[in-house]
């Protein structure tokens, strides 16, 4: 009886001396790294980049000016499906985790202990607001410090905004291949269709995209694309976010078309008057980032006819002006 006694008081020291290098660590920790944290109002007053774009009177696009092509679509607007796959693919445990999923963590510490053995990839366990984070406020230089910072700042984030907030950051930042930040732009760059209008197999793919896009471009890589979208599938019915008979989509086969803009591209000089005076007027980061709607007075029907008149009609004046001569006499025996 007293060994036992002696086995309990020695366990509860020893958990009091963890217990205290613990809190001592976090206290360290965050007294060495806040002073370096970027403030967080970054993202609370978050603009992300969006297109500019010019519009005939009759809808049609003329040109599209950005740094990067996003097309904001609020999380209200954002269908229930791509969100779930995103969960799915990136962090299911979102609504329930405070910005950093511990149990993650772990179960990727051991994994990535027993891959070193195994020449497998190393598993990450970075939660939706560690990647909003890290793509707003920190940069990608992999160090502890960073993954240190990262953490705070999530931890923090999740303090100020909603769930909701956060996924509409992610779900509208993250970089998806094709030069595609947001899922609007992904959505028609990848299959040239709304978020509206996309499969299920094909959200899937979008979501399979976060970690490495180019790892997983179809045209180049369609076997790992499938191999992962089929994985984001997968993740899905496990979790509960889809049917069994949902599981079909996964023989579905992966198709990319061509984006195809409802364009007008026969008055070039009209627009690049519009950018110039823009630009005059707005400067580069207005009209590059901040998601302008021009819209203009040139309809493309009579823009056409007027285009078809005027070369009809030089070709005419030129017929009637006869032979003009000569432009000028070359030497051939120069280039020798």
């Amino acid at each position: 009886m007293n060994r036992l006694f002696s086995y309990i008081k020695l366990l509860l020291v020893l958990l009091f001396i963890f217990a205290l290098i613990s809190i001592s660590t976090i206290f360290y920790t965050l007294w060495r790294y806040s002073p370096e944290l970027p403030s967080y109002e970054s993202i609370v007053n978050y603009k992300p980049n969006l297109s500019s774009r010019i519009y005939s009177s009759d809808g049609l696009l003329l040109k599209s000016f950005y740094t990067e092509e996003r097309i904001f679509i609020p999380e209200s607007r954002i269908p229930e499906n791509i969100k779930l796959a995103f969960l799915s693919s990136e962090d299911k445990n979102f609504y329930r985790h405070y910005g950093v999923d511990v149990i993650a963590i772990v179960r990727a510490f051991f994994t990535n202990i027993l891959n070193t053995y195994t020449d497998k990839r190393v598993v990450g366990a970075s939660t939706i607001t560690q990647q909003v984070v890290k793509n707003i406020l920190l940069s990608n230089e992999l160090s502890y410090a960073r993954k240190i910072k990262e953490i705070i700042l999530s931890v923090r984030i999740e303090n100020i905004l909603d769930k909701n907030s956060i996924l509409e950051l992610y779900l509208n930042d993250i970089y998806l291949g094709y030069g595609s930040y947001g899922i609007g732009t992904a959505s028609l760059n990848y299959f040239n269709k709304s978020i509206y209008d996309l499969e299920l197999h094909e959200i899937a793919f979008l979501a399979a995209l976060p970690k490495a896009p180019n790892n997983y471009n179809p045209k180049t890589n369609y076997l790992k694309a499938i191999e992962r979208r089929n994985w984001v599938i997968d993740r899905m019915y496990q979790n509960g976010f889809i049917k069994e008979e949902d599981l079909i989509y996964k023989n579905k086969p992966l198709q990319v078309f061509k984006r195809n803009d409802r364009k007008f591209s026969e008055a070039d000089y009209f627009y690049e008057e519009i950018r110039k005076e823009l630009y005059s007027k707005f400067g580069k980061e207005k009209l590059y980032s901040d998601g302008l709607i021009i819209k203009t007075a040139l309809d493309s029907e009579i823009q056409k006819n007027a285009n078809l008149s005027l070369v009809e009609g030089l070709i005419e004046y030129e017929k009637n002006q006869g032979w003009h001569g000569l432009i000028e006499n070359t030497d051939f025996d120069n280039f020798f």
